[in-house]
């Protein structure tokens, strides 16, 4: 297939495939992936493009991971002890297995510790799509996942050739972090914000990579050095549509990997068969270390992968001739493969949640949690779920007017923010119903619903009205589809945020025409229906006008 196919024909392959994947109410990157299949299936080769540009998906994938890290977040004691002692039981477990099969010790002990890492890309694409990366769970997940990247880069090192003495020289970059904050606020918006993303993360995987270093690792660490400044949401928003338009040419890549013969098919079986074993020893040690049940099975269901990285560390092994070279397509096929399997249960996970909870439930441990929920919402009238800019907007609205407002959002970092400016905002994710009935709503007059996603607002509806709520719910939605969807699951308002914003334009504008107003104006879009007396909506749930 000439080259011309892979530069141009590639993006029409992955939106056709994306496209069949959305009809069937599946992902997007698994239509990549079977396309893929299906591509080497006829005899389709790889290409260098390709994997070039599948590359720079990754690298602008894991430096808007980078963007969310904190240190802190890696050395909590789940984060340690479950990947610790993940890669130790798995590593003995496939180790076994692999000796009982016919490999070598030493070679059967590379492919487990290679199997034992998770899939980076997919897990961080599975928590986005979500808008669960800055969740506990999305973290805690995220950080065993770095925990066992630095595991396997040692593995790598230890059996092939190690990183160049160079790769020290990386240390001193975390001195850049000053700098690199200045050139953020010089850049502007536009293009310049964008090409200064592009080229912090390729300079990151470039850089790793040259020394002998993870080249994933270095565009995570490039987004590392600018996580928690002031324009940190402002840059990766800016990189976030041009991740979204490579990503699709990694997972087309890996579907690429070909097809093995039927002993190695056996073997990519067991692999995926062993991913329930996989998925289960991580939801039990999260329970093990007093996490809740339902915490335990979001953050288990992203880990539920394979890593390319186990593809590495084979590829050192082969090299060592400690495993014959038909093992990297099989291992390569079951990573492929685990993407497919994982993605619609990962991105579903809570909605599965309310299936598995009367069986994982049991198994959660007596005693407060680690990631405890609030008791009580004490005598808020109000609730404001997901302070962001339209959250903390609202919150301030019901303060000002002595209303009793509480927020809610199941971001640490936010959490910790707005309790240092005084704010009452407690842990919790409002699409989890038994936080509702748990909290108690009996002096709750309204809830107001500014998240960021029509999934987790529907899905904080159905929450709220299933446990017993029946005051007014006010929902902030920018896709006109989804308003429907909203009202009949039990939303009494639901704004269309551009909408709103028009009219409100539009208002103002007539207002121009009847009245002399000064040259300059601030237009408040909230003003027209600001009442003048303290908020107090009705039990009656009325519809409002968008």
């Amino acid at each position: 297939m000439p080259d011309l196919f892979f530069e141009i024909g590639w993006i029409i392959v992955a939106f056709a495939a994306g496209l069949g994947a959305r009809a069937l109410r599946l992902p997007p990157l698994v239509g990549y992936l079977a396309a893929g299949m299906v591509l080497a299936a006829v005899g389709v080769e790889g290409s260098a493009v390709i994997d070039r540009i599948g590359d720079l998906g990754v690298a602008l994938v894991l430096f808007i991971v980078g963007l969310d890290l904190r240190l802190r977040n890696l050395l909590e004691v789940e984060v340690i002890g479950v990947s610790s002692l993940h890669i130790v039981i798995w590593t003995a477990l496939v180790t076994g297995i692999g000796v009982a099969i016919g490999l070598p010790l030493m070679g059967a002990l590379a492919v487990a510790a290679g199997l034992s890492a998770s899939s980076l890309v997919l897990a961080a694409k599975s928590l986005e799509a979500q808008n669960d990366l800055r969740s506990y769970h999305g973290r805690v997940a995220i950080g065993i996942i770095l925990v066992q990247t630095v595991v396997a880069t040692t593995a790598i090192a230890a059996m092939g050739e190690p990183p160049s003495p160079w790769a020290l020289a990386v240390l001193p970059l975390l001195a850049l972090r000053p700098v690199l904050k200045r050139l953020l606020n010089a850049v502007g918006r536009g293009e310049m914000l964008l090409l200064f993303g592009l080229a912090l993360a390729t300079s990151g995987s470039l850089l790793f990579g040259a020394v002998g270093l993870s080249s994933e690792l270095g565009a995570l660490v490039a987004g590392a050095l600018l996580a928690g400044t002031d324009r940190t949401g402002d840059l990766s928003e800016a990189v976030s549509g041009l991740k979204d338009a490579f990503l699709p040419a990694f997972f087309l890549s890996v579907g690429l990997v070909g097809l093995p013969d039927a002993s190695g098919l056996i073997v990519v079986l067991g692999l995926l068969g062993l991913l329930v074993v996989k998925g289960a020893l991580y939801t039990g040690l999260f329970a093990a270390f007093r996490l809740r049940a339902r915490t335990a099975f979001l953050a288990s269901m992203p880990l539920t992968t394979y890593s390319g990285l186990s593809i590495i560390v084979a590829s050192a092994a082969v090299a060592e001739n400690l495993l014959p070279e038909a093992t990297l397509t099989a291992l390569a096929l079951a990573t492929a493969g685990s993407y497919l399997v994982n993605a619609p249960f990962a991105r579903r996970a809570p909605d599965l949640w309310p299936r598995v909870a009367p069986w994982l439930g049991k198994w959660q441990r007596s005693g407060r949690p680690r990631d405890a929920r609030p008791e009580t919402l004490g005598r808020a009238h109000f609730v404001v779920v997901g302070m962001g800019r339209v959250g903390t907007a609202a919150y301030d609205y019901f303060a000002d007017r002595m209303q009793c407002p509480a927020g809610v959002d199941e971001d640490p970092g936010r959490l910790a923010e707005h309790r240092s400016n005084g704010r009452r905002v407690l842990y919790g994710d409002a699409r989890d119903a038994t936080l509702w009935s748990d909290l108690g709503l009996e002096t709750v007059e309204a809830v107001v619903l500014a998240l960021p996603d029509r999934d987790s607002t529907l899905a904080a509806v159905r929450a709220l009205r299933q446990a017993g709520f029946d005051g007014p719910v006010s929902a902030l939605t920018t896709d006109p589809d989804g308003r429907a969807a909203l009202i009949e699951a039990g939303a009494s308002a639901v704004y269309l945020s551009g909408e709103q914003v028009g009219r409100a334009l539009a208002r103002h504008g007539l207002r121009r025409r009847q009245r002399t107003v000064p040259a300059a104006v601030t237009l408040d879009v909230g003003a027209e229906n600001r009442p003048s007396a303290p908020l107090r909506p009705s039990r009656e749930a009325t519809p409002m006008e968008a």
